[in-house]
């Protein structure tokens, strides 16, 4: 069985649904590679040192950043990516990331990171997904959908080729983050995915 992760859900905070995020991180002075994070591609062209970031903590939060933050920029803290190492993903490339706060100047030193491969597991007889342009990556409309086993190549961890911002986990791995205290985001069923 495979899981969402859900980085716009964090368990570990009092956040109403209706506030922005706790952290804003400042996405438009970060220079993206050109494939992107998310194209499930080697970069052609990666980072060669640290890529500096600036957040903005919301609310007087002070803690961390989330372990898994999945927008302009792909993040993930080192305990995440040790945990998922440990558990036999090895489709990720991380680089090295200096995640500064403002007017703090608090730094933490965090990773980016590219998963390699997207993969079409989606199972068409249970999922209702379309695309308005008929190409599938981002912009499908999804109301549920179901993982065929069969098609995930035995990955543990992957961006679903249906609509790339979506990163499926399997079960064990699921465990795995749960099991080590991880709660800055949340897992959800691919049957419950709205995406409109």
């Amino acid at each position: 069985m495979y899981y969402i992760i859900n980085d716009l859900d964090n368990p570990s905070i009092d956040e109403d649904e209706d506030d922005v995020p706790f952290l804003e991180i400042h996405e438009e002075l970060i220079t993206n590679p050109r494939r992107g994070w998310h194209s499930g591609a080697i970069l052609t062209d990666p980072p060669l040192r640290s890529i500096e970031i600036e957040a903005t903590p919301q609310f007087g939060y002070q803690g961390p950043p989330p372990d898994y933050y999945d927008d302009a920029i792909s993040l993930m803290s080192p305990r995440l990516a040790k945990i998922l190492t440990e558990a036999g993903v090895d489709n990720i490339y991380y680089y090295p990331v200096n995640l500064t706060y403002r007017k703090t100047d608090i730094r933490y030193d965090w990773l980016a990171f590219n998963i390699v491969g997207l993969i079409s597991a989606v199972d068409d007889t249970k999922s209702d997904i379309t695309n308005p342009d008929g190409k599938n990556l981002i912009n499908s409309t999804i109301k549920g959908f179901s993982i065929d086993s069969s098609k995930t190549h035995d990955q543990f961890l992957f961006r679903l080729a249906e609509n790339v911002m979506i990163t499926l986990v399997h079960k064990n791995i699921k465990n795995a983050i749960e099991n080590a205290g991880i709660n800055t985001f949340s897992f959800s069923k691919p049957e419950d995915c709205v995406i409109v």
